[in-house]
């Protein structure tokens, strides 16, 4: 057994590797290799403990990464620990004025009240963001597959689910648009019990119409097939009766709001407001 376990650790100590990736040149400017850095970085065994990961950055910061979670097109995001606490680390690859969008899209979004991470820190090289630091976000299902495969979950939770994101519909009433917003970026918090909007830009817009919300037909369709998908584009019933009672809360929550006459200028006059009500680190 002793053999054993020396054998293994001789295997981890051989098969270990410190990677230090730096998405930023020294002036503060995304490296023309950051996309292929997100690949690299993708298909390294975090699983071997032996195995570290470090991004540094200009502003001197060295973060230690201890998953790959995901990336979009501008952004990947990563899990880390702090004191002992997990967070997650985004990092733009493409664009680096997304950190910059993020933060002024969820401060619009959060004066509505609608659920999205808190943020801790944003590693700053003169005023730009080089990375932001949020609340992780543990979960099983987003509201795409939440829609798609809902005979697979409990009658407990998904009770638990519907009553969850018609609080969420009801949070959402003011918007007839969120920025880059996909029924993928929306997930239940497995801890909290509750629908987390994880990702957008700042490009939102107040409703001026009833039929301008976020739980249209065409966006429960998109969420249950394949753009490429054969067969007819149709919601089985208790899709179709969820979709209506989203849409209804949404109707009968704007009348409450009482939205004539908003558009995108109050949400520009929300995010103009940010600088002076909210500061990052």
């Amino acid at each position: 057994m002793k053999l054993l376990v020396f054998l293994t650790f001789i295997s981890f100590s051989l098969n270990a590797k410190e990677y230090v990736f730096e998405f930023f040149n020294e002036f503060g400017s995304l490296n023309d290799k950051a996309p292929e850095y997100v690949e690299e970085i993708k298909n390294i065994d975090f699983q071997n403990p032996s195995n570290k990961v470090i991004l540094k950055f200009p502003n001197g910061k060295e973060i230690l990464i201890k998953d790959y979670i995901g990336a979009g097109g501008n952004t990947a995001i990563f899990k880390i620990s702090v004191n002992g606490k997990t967070f997650a680390l985004r990092v733009p690859y493409t664009n680096i004025s997304m950190m910059r969008e993020y933060i002024k899209g969820r401060f619009a979004l959060a004066s509505q009240k609608i659920n999205v991470p808190d943020v801790y820190s944003s590693g700053k090289l003169n005023t730009t963001p080089l990375y932001i630091i949020t609340d992780y976000v543990d979960f099983d299902y987003n509201l795409k597959s939440f829609i798609k495969d809902y005979k697979d979950i409990s009658k407990t939770e998904i009770h638990v689910m519907k009553s969850e994101l018609i609080k969420f519909a009801k949070q959402s009433a003011n918007f007839g648009k969120i920025g880059d917003f996909g029924y993928d970026q929306i997930v239940f918090d497995r801890e909290n019990k509750k629908w987390v909007l994880l990702d957008w830009d700042s490009d939102h817009y107040f409703s001026n119409s009833p039929k301008a919300n976020l739980f249209t037909e065409d966006y429960f369709i998109e969420a249950v097939y394949q753009k490429n998908g054969k067969g007819p584009l149709l919601l089985d019933a208790w899709q179709e009766n969820l979709r209506k009672a989203l849409e209804f809360v949404v109707s009968m929550e704007r009348k409450k709001l009482n939205l004539s006459g908003r558009s995108k200028c109050m949400i520009d006059h929300i995010i103009d407001m940010r600088g002076q009500l909210f500061k990052l680190d």
